[in-house]
């Protein structure tokens, strides 16, 4: 059924390690994978391929650990939306045709040694985030004068070694 819905969705409470998947959708609204209602999971070496508003939104606690995430380009949402009072680790994962790798807001973020392409504008945005947010290592690649690897607007942690590259 091509994941019309959401691919993998953990509802209030649910605790889960999602390991080694492919999850493909080519068209669709709906995350490909939604961590809801305070839920937890890990997150590592799956290929998510598309998604709507996001490849994966985390409205609870993720670890999110050597995936890789191909967006279609253009008008693709984000690849990590992390919400509100939420928890994310974001580590060595490649980013690839989404509107930014990583959008937070309002949550507790730590974001390190992920790999960026094919973005829109700013590859990692932070928006008052409720804990010091770290965000280090990563790599925006893109021949935009204007790119940027990281926006946050308040409550810096460590924010270094971010760099973009051609």
């Amino acid at each position: 059924m091509e994941n019309k819905l959401v691919a993998i969705g953990l509802p209030n409470g649910g605790t889960a390690y999602i390991h080694d998947n492919a999850l493909p959708r080519t068209d669709g609204v709906p995350p490909l994978v939604a961590v809801k209602g305070d839920s937890s999971a890990v997150l590592t070496h799956n290929t998510i391929r598309g998604g709507g508003v996001a490849g994966l939104l985390v409205q609870g606690s993720a670890l999110v650990l050597e995936n890789q995430f191909v967006g279609k380009g253009g008008r693709q949402g984000s690849a990590i939306w992390v919400w509100k009072g939420s928890t994310a680790t974001i580590s060595a994962n490649q980013f690839d045709g989404y509107r930014n790798a990583v959008n937070a807001d309002g949550s507790a973020v730590t974001i390190s040694d992920n790999i960026v392409e094919r973005f829109q504008g700013t590859a990692i945005v932070v928006k008052e985030p409720s804990t010091p947010a770290n965000i280090l290592g990563n790599t925006a690649k893109s021949d935009d004068p204007k790119a940027k690897v990281v926006e946050i607007d308040e409550n810096k942690g460590v924010v270094a070694n971010n760099r973009v590259a051609p």
